[in-house]
Order: C-alpha cells, then structure tokens, then sequence
C-alpha cells in the first residue's frame, strides 16, 4: 500500500486484507498464483454483465485498416518512418502528435503496435491486448494505427473505446488471461 493511497478498501478474497483498488493491487500472498498481477478479484468468479468488454474481433475493423499507414519491407524504395527517440520514456510513449512537426504520428504509432505485438508474446507470453482511448482528435488516428499494428502481429486486439485509463487496467486484470494493455492518450 503506497501512502498515495486515497482511501482502503475491503479486498475481496478470503485474506481479509485490504487494498487501493480490488482489480488493481495484490494484498495478499494467497491471491498472488490464482490470479493475475495486480488483481484482488478471484478469477474463478465471473464478473458481472455489465462489465463485460465488447466482443473481440482479434482484428482491426476495415476502417481502422485502411486508416493506419501500412509499411511494405519488400519495398526498398519506401522510406522508413523515422522515430524521434525522445518519445520513448521509462514507462510511456511521449510527444507531440498534433502541428507541423508531431513526433507521434500514425506511422509511428503502427511501429509501436508491431513492436508491442513483437515483444509482449516473447517476453511474456501475453497474446490478448485491450485497447483505450480519450477522447482527444489525435487520439483515434493513433489507435487504429496502434491496433493495425498489433493485429498484423497476430495478437487478439480488443477496443474497448473511449475509457479512463483505469478500464484499460482494469479489462486487461478482469478478463484478459495475462493479456496487456494499451492507452491511447493526452493525459500525463
């Protein structure tokens, strides 16, 4: 328990301990094997139905498709994007997506999603990503590139629209078998 903690809450299982969040922090040992990281809630139990996520396509829809920049590697002559590495920060991706000289843009954003898509099943085995935004104009460009590119990795892409961060952690802890998450915003 962090001491930015604004208030405590029952945990939910057997431990009788208490946590920041049922869905977002472990506080027992006991719940640690049966459930995934950063969750209170026993995955034995369904949740309710109005927290079910919207059906997983495990692909972009033709729209988000056709929106995101595509990169053909069979293609000498196409220009690769160029990646500003200031964006890449310990724990986001960070800069400018709007004006004459934006650094997230949706060619990067495509990258970002094939390297997530690339990386996270290596390293952890994760094949389930969900997928968040604000409401920000620059945000659905940046998202249906993102999705582009983690589908074209082969990761099953839920969108779970426009959501406070917080869902997209929840989702990912709820329902997401190990799965990840990825938001899509402004916000710092």
């Amino acid at each position: 328990m962090t001491s930015r903690s604004l208030a405590r809450v029952p945990c939910g299982v057997s431990c009788g301990g208490t946590c920041a969040s049922r869905w977002l922090t472990s506080c027992c040992a006991a719940t640690r094997p049966k459930a995934p990281r950063y969750s209170c809630i026993p995955m034995d139990k369904k949740p309710p139905a109005w927290l079910s996520p919207p059906a997983s396509t495990g692909s972009p829809s033709k729209s988000q498709a056709s929106d995101a920049p595509q990169y053909d590697a069979t293609n000498p002559e196409e220009k690769m994007t160029q990646l500003d590495s200031s964006i890449f920060r310990k724990y986001d991706i960070r800069g400018i997506a709007a004006g004459d000289a934006p650094q997230l843009t949706p060619a990067v954003a495509l990258l970002v999603g094939k390297a997530l898509g690339t990386y996270l099943p290596r390293e952890f085995g994760s094949e389930r990503v969900f997928v968040g935004s604000d409401n920000r104009l620059t945000s659905a460009p940046l998202k249906a590139a993102v999705i582009a590119g983690l589908a074209a990795t082969g990761m099953s892409v839920t969108d779970i629209g426009e959501v406070l961060t917080p869902t997209v952690y929840f989702a990912s802890a709820a329902y997401g078998e190990g799965g990840a998450g990825v938001m899509v915003t402004g916000s710092h």
